[in-house]
């Protein structure tokens, strides 16, 4: 009992030295020019196309830098993933080099957002796994993500931690660690939500961020999160057009689950999107 106490405790992480996102944060200007995969995709024509043709009027992928953001962060990568003797960052290390080409490693969704929302309020962060997208170049597919990524964690790890994916069979994501301990690393194909069909594959605005470690940038693909996070409440929003919600809603099955727990988070949101959700 004791050994299972100073191990969740491990993954509290006090916000209160850290600096508030929401005000040191840095608009950045010329990610376009760099060369990690997901600025090729998000500068892409078919991209920025789909965004103006879907998002909420007036939005578009923003990206900023924050030094409290990298400071909590940072310190989460320090943790062991449970059952495999290595940290989050020694496993995110392994993971960019699965492919000789090497791939693009980014933090996506809760923990992204939940790190912002620690930094404002200075409460502790408790982290119940780390969900990472993966992007190994244009020809990678969904089953070479299936066979490289579990063969990374098999050699590396054992068997025992490691979960195998299967399309086919609706599990498109690999786990890496015991998935009954806190501090698990789920990893995803890319396509799953870095992508260019924000109806089919972004949640709200707040979930739909993505942290490159590379640079240390955080990326606001709807444009929308960034803000709605900083507001007092903590707000949310369906990240597309009210036009296309019935289409989003019939890729979002968990939607007014998903609902609800932003909503013990303190996060709320606008009449029509409760009315829509409820």
């Amino acid at each position: 009992m004791k050994l299972g106490i100073s191990f969740v405790a491990l993954f509290l992480v006090a916000a209160v030295d850290a600096q508030n996102v929401c005000n040191d944060r840095v608009p950045v200007s010329d990610w376009e020019s760099l060369n990690e995969p997901i600025y090729q995709l998000i500068s892409s024509e078919e991209y920025v196309n789909t965004l103006l043709a879907q998002l909420q009027a007036g939005t578009s992928t923003a990206v900023y830098s924050s030094a409290g953001f990298t400071q909590i962060y940072g310190n989460l990568l320090t943790q062991t993933v449970p059952g495999t003797g290595a940290t989050v960052q020694q496993v995110l290390d392994g993971l960019t080099k699965v492919t000789a080409d090497g791939c693009g490693v980014y933090l996506i969704g809760g923990v992204v957002r939940d790190v912002i929302l620690s930094s404002k309020t200075g409460a502790p962060l408790s982290v119940k796994d780390f969900d990472i997208q993966m992007q190994c170049g244009e020809g990678w597919t969904k089953t070479d993500f299936c066979n490289d990524v579990y063969e990374f964690c098999e050699t590396n790890y054992g068997q025992d931690v490691c979960t195998k994916c299967d399309f086919a069979m609706g599990i498109g994501y690999i786990t890496i660690g015991k998935e009954d301990e806190k501090g698990t690393v789920d990893t995803h194909h890319w396509s799953e939500i870095i992508n260019n069909e924000p109806v089919r594959s972004w949640e709200f605005s707040v979930t739909t961020m993505v942290y490159e470690h590379v640079n240390k940038y955080i990326i606001d693909l709807s444009g929308l999160g960034m803000g709605d996070i900083c507001k007092n409440p903590p707000h949310f929003q369906i990240p597309v057009k009210n036009s296309l919600w019935k289409q989003w809603s019939g890729y979002q099955p968990q939607g007014e689950l998903r609902y609800w727990k932003l909503r013990l988070k303190t996060f709320v949101t606008d009449k029509p999107t409760e009315e829509f959700l409820v």
